[in-house]
């Protein structure tokens, strides 16, 4: 048997298998023919029924691993052999092994493939190399292929046709690791769509969405092989260009984009004209993870969107500075005026208890207040606060507002946010020990949340800041906790009240398993302590069972309501 042929023939992982009614391919379901191959003469030994559970396997068609490969479909994700030799330590007992195949009547047969599972024990001679495997096929076609039609639909956003956000995410992280082995390039380019022209309906929803259907089939008419369309955001359109350079890219990107936008797209409302800005990166020359690829592309577009009208702009490190340090300085103008304006405010997200579900306090969150009156979120404001030096002066607002919140209900208990740099700043620490002797009673509803890296960074500077808000009577809370990996000794020497256990395990734990443990091993941490937990990001009733089973006190997310912005008049009445 020669490997390097077999190895030809194990296929890639292009193309879908097509639903057939051939006899041939679901007669042998739920029928196991079993058989032993010795790897070393290539001989493989069948069961008597394999002819009647697939059509072309009898006589000579199977008798070697080499005559059964030239049988593999194409679109076969892996193959027998590969899964053999994928590796493991045979102890005496074998190895097992387990993979699903398509086989066809011949190698290059137009016909849709057979699928095959394939499962067994591999053993290995002396030098640990495999020379003999043990195992049994059935035909698993309908399964398979349902299966494969309800993966493809989950990848598809069902608006557009295009793929899904995080399967397009999934194909940048795939890309890398393949460039990376290769030695080759790929890009991925934003783009920001919007309807010009056409009147009352440019701004509407319903042509909007119309308008993007069109545009994506479009572009997908035009689209090579090896690119990826995908929908990203409400208004926006990923596309990555497999073995692309940087030369290339702008090409590539003016190829699909001009065609989509070329002439007027036709909808309800009559014709409608597209825009487009896109920007673009070259991976993994810039970025080596996909969250990098993709910031990098973001900010390709922003500049793109700086500089008006439409085109397409390549992310270079040094432009991406420059237009990073503007954005910064906008961003800063806007807070020190949100300061000054009194437009600073809070808003109020309840947590409640895991076993009633009432609300035990509320989690204070910044928000400013623009001038055109929408609410600017905390995702964008503490970053750019942060980086300008004005995190401090952010969170002694927030601490004053809170404060103010709780003098004024007497039945209200919040807890706020403060950042590492806060916690350590000498005018900070000053000003928030004066507000809390200000309002000593509301000062004991007041929590402070710190994030666990922060705990991490300074132990012996943050045990001494928490000691002294203790004393004020504050409570203490760290956020984000499994995040940042404490030792059992470091929390155990902390005056902590709560533990929030971080939300992306939280809100994943009922989907994988991984996270799964590591949530419950944090509640057990936490109930090991003495220490109540508080779980975040919960948006469905399942997790807020599954949480509340496993002994979490405290639920945090959407599901308990979003965070509001609460009248003075509401506050009083001890409504929020």
């Amino acid at each position: 048997m020669t490997q390097d042929r077999l190895s030809a023939d194990m296929g890639g992982l292009e193309g879908t298998p097509v639903a057939s009614d051939a006899g041939s391919r679901q007669d042998g379901a739920d029928r196991d023919v079993s058989y032993d191959w010795n790897l070393l003469t290539d001989r493989i030994d069948w069961g008597s029924d394999l002819a009647n559970v697939i059509a072309f396997g009898g006589g000579q068609a199977f008798a070697t691993g080499l005559a059964y490969a030239e049988h593999l479909a194409l679109v076969s994700p892996s193959s027998r052999y590969e899964a053999i030799m994928a590796g493991g330590f045979d102890t005496g007992s074998g190895v097992p092994f387990r993979v699903i195949y398509g086989l066809l009547p011949y190698g290059r047969s137009p016909a849709p493939p057979v699928w095959i599972e394939d499962s067994g024990r591999w053993f290995a001679d002396g030098n640990s190399r495999p020379v003999r495997a043990s195992g049994a096929i059935r035909v698993v076609t309908e399964q398979y292929e349902a299966e494969r039609a309800r993966t493809a639909a989950a990848q598809r956003d069902p608006e557009t046709g295009a793929f899904n956000q995080a399967h397009f995410e999934d194909q940048v992280a795939r890309h890398l690791e393949l460039s990376t082995r290769k030695h080759t390039t790929f890009a991925v380019v934003l783009v920001e769509f919007s309807i010009i022209g056409g009147g009352d309906q440019a701004g509407d929803a319903a042509a909007m969405q119309e308008a993007m259907g069109q545009a994506v089939a479009r572009i997908t008419r035009q689209m090579r092989a090896g690119e990826i369309l995908a929908r990203h955001g409400k208004t926006g359109l990923a596309i990555l260009f497999e073995n692309c350079n940087g030369d290339q890219l702008e090409i590539a990107a003016a190829r699909l984009l001009g065609y989509a936008g070329a002439t007027p797209m036709s909808s309800a409302a009559g014709p409608l004209s597209a825009s487009f800005r896109a920007g673009g990166v070259v991976a993994p020359l810039q970025g080596r993870t996909v969250r990098d690829v993709l910031s990098f592309a973001a900010e390709a577009l922003d500049i793109a969107r700086q500089q008006g009208g439409t085109g397409f702009v390549r992310y270079e490190p040094e432009a991406a500075r420059k237009a990073a340090d503007v954005r910064l300085l906008k961003a800063t103008d806007a807070i020190v005026s949100a300061l000054n304006e009194g437009r600073v405010i809070i808003a109020l997200q309840p947590v409640v208890d895991a076993k009633t579900r009432k609300v035990a306090f509320y989690e204070a969150l910044v928000r400013i207040r623009s001038l055109d009156g929408t609410l600017i979120m905390p995702d964008v404001l503490v970053p750019a606060a942060e980086q300008g030096g004005l995190v401090a002066l952010l969170d002694r607002r927030v601490a004053d507002l809170s404060l103010a919140h709780l003098n004024a209900n007497r039945h209200l208990e919040l807890s706020v946010n403060a950042s590492v740099i806060s916690l350590h700043n000498q005018e900070w620490q000053q000003h928030f020990r004066a507000a809390c002797r200000r309002y000593p009673d509301a000062a004991r509803r007041l929590t402070i949340e710190i994030t666990e890296t922060c705990v991490i960074a300074d132990l012996e500077a943050t045990r001494s800041v928490l000691e002294t808000l203790k004393g004020l009577g504050i409570k203490i809370a760290i956020d984000d906790f499994g995040a940042g990996h404490s030792s059992f000794r470091n929390l155990r020497e902390l005056p902590i009240d709560y533990l929030k256990i971080d939300g992306a395990f939280a809100q994943n734990s009922g989907r994988s398993s991984d996270d799964e443990f590591f949530v419950r091993t944090l509640i057990d941490l936490a109930r090991n302590l003495g220490i109540p937990a508080v779980a975040e990001w919960v948006e469905d009733e399942a997790t807020a069972q599954l949480l509340t089973g496993w002994g979490v006190d405290y639920l945090q997310g959407h599901l308990f309501g979003k965070a509001e912005v609460a009248g003075e008049e509401a506050l009083l009445a001890g409504v929020v």
